[in-house]
């Protein structure tokens, strides 16, 4: 391949899903993410809303309140892929009298106090305005995105998940990072600038964080978390207001990202994510409702599988990492489970947030074809 280079309330609107694995970061506020210990179910949700982040147990069908944790200055948070660890990336401007960010470190645990804070890990000094947050596959690494720092900023993890003390920076001249995302396969990250309109491949080592390559969208690029394929050889992007979707071949060998073809949407895309099935799903607003896609990527093109409509208009949706493959979708006031793509019934979990307690409530209802 030919390597490119250029140099709290619960408001309606406001009640977001994530298109998260665990281990992937979120790129807004108010975005779920999967986070579970090891060999445990169900999973933990975390919904980040209203100053806290309210943190549930989720299996398909069941939803269960934990408690709120308040968040001063949330930006964006990941999940440990392997640990009962939770980051925040907090844009407080200023951190001990100097400009920059902080990533705070939570320990998850199912008692009344859900999120136990044991870490805080200031930013690079200028580095300000974190927009999305990516723990590696290998869970020795962590990136953050400072999108009015316009850096890149890396932290390595120790065996307990905790991050080191200095964060090394990559600053990248008019950039402005907004979403990050590792690979599920090697130790290399894929961000997203789309002021720029460009991808970059990042990979942290040992005191720095290297710059493998980059290419410009040929479409620009949407403010959106891309997906990988599960064998980290593709990565799919949402183009310029989420208008259409484009496949990037990459080659971490030989250090080489290749922009291979682009497919139009009938709608705007709203999420893109890494399923566990062979395939990235996106998620789509319609007049009605919304619409779940299942596209298989190849190197001849994408190749939409499935297709599902919900009578709901869904904002966007989460993914549990456990072999189950089940899906939660959030609308502007509940969470709806789906425990498979193909299934033929929705779990609607209706939830109100008022303070720092939760009412949850479950139904049933059709989805249709």
């Amino acid at each position: 391949m030919k390597r490119r280079e250029t140099s709290p309330q619960l408001s309606r609107r406001d009640f977001l899903g994530g298109a998260l694995l665990a281990g992937a970061a979120a790129t807004m506020p108010d975005l779920p993410a999967f986070t579970r210990a090891v060999k445990s179910q169900p999973a933990w949700l975390h919904l980040a809303h209203g100053g806290s982040i309210h943190t549930f147990t989720a299996d398909a069908g069941s939803l269960r309140f934990l408690g709120a944790t308040p968040i001063e200055d949330f930006a964006a948070f990941a999940t440990h892929p392997k640990l009962p660890i939770l980051y925040v990336a907090r844009d407080c401007a200023q951190w001990e009298h100097l400009p920059r960010g902080v990533v705070s470190t939570y320990a998850v645990d199912s008692g009344t106090q859900p999120l136990r804070l044991i870490a805080q890990t200031p930013m690079a000094l200028s580095s300000t305005g974190p927009r999305s947050l990516a723990v590696s596959a290998c869970g020795g690494s962590l990136l953050v995105a400072s999108s009015t720092g316009r850096a890149w900023n890396a932290l390595a993890l120790d065996a307990s998940g905790v991050p080191g003390p200095v964060a090394v920076t990559r600053k990248d001249a008019g950039a402005a990072p907004h979403g990050v995302l590792f690979s599920p396969r090697e130790a290399l990250a894929a961000g997203v600038d789309p002021e720029r309109e460009r991808l970059t491949l990042l990979q942290p080592a040992s005191g720095g964080l290297n710059i493998l390559a980059r290419i410009d969208a040929p479409h620009g690029l949407a403010a959106m978390t891309p997906a990988w394929t599960r064998d980290g050889r593709y990565l799919i992007a949402a183009d310029r207001n989420g208008a259409s979707l484009s496949t990037y071949a990459v080659d971490a060998s030989s250090q080489c990202i290749e922009h291979l073809h682009s497919i139009a949407m009938e709608t705007p895309v709203q999420s893109v994510l890494m399923h566990t099935a062979d395939g990235v799903l996106t998620l789509r607003t319609e007049e009605r409702g919304s619409v779940l896609e299942l596209w298989r990527v190849t190197a001849g093109g994408l190749q939409r599988e499935s297709s599902r409509a919900i009578p709901e208009r869904a904002l966007s949706m989460a993914a549990s990492s456990q072999e189950d493959g089940m899906l939660w979708l959030a609308t502007e006031d509940r969470l709806l489970c789906l425990p498979s793509l193909h299934d033929a019934e929705i779990h609607s979990a209706r939830v109100s947030l008022k303070s720092r307690t939760a009412r949850v409530s479950l139904a049933h209802q059709p989805m249709l074809s």
